[in-house]
């Protein structure tokens, strides 16, 4: 007597969800601090300088010399520098290669721009805010300027001296989120380089 194997077979909506081709899900945990600062200033720094060279030569060629004479060269690299983690879906280019991302915190996706701003921000912002200072009283001169400069020097220099040893802590401490992280509601994962499209804004996925 032959004996028969009923096999069941799956329902339609399961077969669909196991058909359907799966995001990469990236690896989560605390990136290496001096990874996450090669990747910063030499491949993402970098770039952006001799993006701001170009820039201000451009400018200087259109415009006149005049034009740029009281702009300082970092000014534009770091205004560059800016934007840095949203481009290649929060790679840039550093990232991408030593195979990191910059995604929001809570949703897994790339940064948005404003996202980018303020957590580099946190960082450049001293000089910017000073040479900021240098530009408006330039443009209004009073009196008691040098004084003003003076002031404004001194709290971007207290900001800069009790930022580093912070960051610095915190890249070294659990998820290792660093102060622009928490403000800007992002982290940093391991992920595989795509240098394919720097303005792609797909979503990922995320192990929480």
């Amino acid at each position: 007597m032959s004996s028969a194997v009923v096999v069941l077979d799956k329902p339609p909506l399961e077969r669909a969800i196991q058909a359907r081709p799966q995001a990469p899900v990236p690896l989560h945990g605390r990136a290496q601090p001096g990874r996450r600062l090669v990747a910063a200033w030499v491949y993402d720094f970098l770039p952006y300088f001799w993006l701001a060279v170009v820039s201000m030569q451009v400018i200087s060629y259109v415009f006149g010399s005049a034009s740029i004479q009281n702009v300082p060269l970092m000014v534009p690299a770091l205004l560059f520098f800016l934007s840095r983690d949203y481009f290649f879906e929060g790679r840039g280019i550093g990232k991408n290669f030593l195979g990191l991302r910059v995604i929001d915190a809570k949703t897994g996706e790339a940064p948005t721009l404003k996202q980018s701003i303020t957590r580099n921000f946190l960082f450049v912002g001293p000089y910017l805010t000073y040479q900021l200072a240098v530009l408006i009283l330039f443009l209004v001169p009073i009196s008691n300027s040098t004084s003003i400069l003076f002031a404004v020097k001194c709290v971007a220099q207290a900001w800069a001296i009790l930022l580093l040893p912070i960051e610095g802590y915190l890249m070294h401490k659990g998820d290792g989120r660093r102060l622009a992280d928490r403000l800007s509601g992002t982290t940093v994962i391991f992920q595989a380089h795509d240098f394919s499209n720097p303005f792609s804004r797909k979503k990922v996925l995320a192990n929480k």
